[in-house]
């Protein structure tokens, strides 16, 4: 107990007031020491003589069972499991819009979603004109919102492009009689994709964003039950985001499958793919056109596949665009 006393001291160790936790067990960081969490309401000698070995690192067996360690990145089940994973849920909350001005995205974000969850500290949007114009970027500035958007002309990080995808493959099996009644059975149509399971991290949206799947009318009507009380404990939330986890790190995995690291670094010479569009007017036609802009140079990393461009004549920012 002497040696757990002095590594709580050193900072060594930390107290773990988990249910879950084992009397001792080791959580292994990428690019860190593993750290030895200790369950304080008990000991035994397993946790003693871990205690010793991080005590006395200079000991050549100590040192090959930490370098295992390190190598090994030892975690926690029960903690992985339970820590919350930094991903979309893919809750989707739909606001029909017949005219979609600034002033309409602003009044029905906070007749929705701004009433019930309350403010975000991030927004991410696209580019749209109604989400970078004055008004919206007013508003976000008022509430304290830090509003970021997604790289031009590259759609894939937004999830709203892909839930478009799937909408619009439901209104034509609702309305492909009677086009202008497309914003009908609007509600339906959201309970059932956030009750629907997805391939990515194997849970319903509602599950990992409210805590509990929501009834429907053929569940209610067919007595079809969610689940007991003791399913829907405290920590119910947390075991769903922690094998929501688990399944989104497999999905990872066989998307990067094949994909190599980005090579560019700052300051190299690249070029951008150009979007052109025929112009009648002025004679041109988009497909006689350059495909691919003059040599501009990267001016830093946004994110690990972004980079902001800038001119190398005048060093002043271009656009931002995503390495591929």
């Amino acid at each position: 107990m002497e040696h757990i006393e002095n590594m709580l001291e050193k900072g060594i160790a930390r107290r773990s007031k988990s249910p879950y936790t084992s009397p001792a067990f080791l959580v292994g960081r990428p690019g860190q020491e593993p750290r030895m969490v200790i369950d304080y309401r008990a000991n035994n000698p397993v946790a003693d003589s871990l205690s010793r070995m991080f005590e006395e690192p200079n000991d050549s067996g100590n040192a090959e069972m930490k370098a295992e360690l390190q190598d090994r990145d030892i975690k926690c089940e029960v903690c992985l499991r339970a820590k919350p994973a930094r991903e979309s849920p893919k809750f989707v909350w739909m606001a029909p819009l017949r005219v979609a001005t600034s002033n309409s995205v602003v009044d029905a974000l906070n007749a929705t979603l701004f009433r019930s969850f309350g403010y975000p500290h991030i927004l991410v949007s696209d580019n749209a004109s109604q989400l970078t114009s004055k008004i919206f970027e007013d508003m976000c500035f008022n509430n304290g919102i830090k509003h970021v958007t997604t790289t031009p002309y590259y759609p894939q990080p937004s999830h709203v492009e892909k839930f478009h995808w799937n909408l619009k493959a439901t209104l034509i099996g609702f309305h492909h009689v009677h086009h202008k009644d497309w914003d009908k059975n609007l509600m339906p149509l959201q309970i059932a994709f956030n009750s629907a399971v997805h391939d990515s991290h194997r849970k319903t949206p509602t599950s990992l964003m409210l805590g509990h799947d929501l009834l429907s009318p053929i569940k209610l009507r067919w007595e079809i039950r969610l689940g007991t009380l003791e399913d829907q404990s405290d920590r119910y939330i947390e075991v769903e985001w922690g094998e929501a986890l688990c399944q989104l790190k497999k999905h990872r995995a066989r998307y990067d499958a094949g994909r190599y690291p980005v090579s560019y670094k700052v300051r190299d010479k690249v070029v951008y793919e150009l979007h052109n569009y025929n112009k009648a007017i002025d004679g041109k036609t988009a497909k006689f056109d350059y495909r691919w802009s003059a040599p501009t140079i990267i001016s830093k990393f946004l994110t690990p596949v972004t980079v902001q461009l800038m001119d190398p004549v005048t060093g002043l920012a271009t656009r931002r665009a995503h390495v591929t």
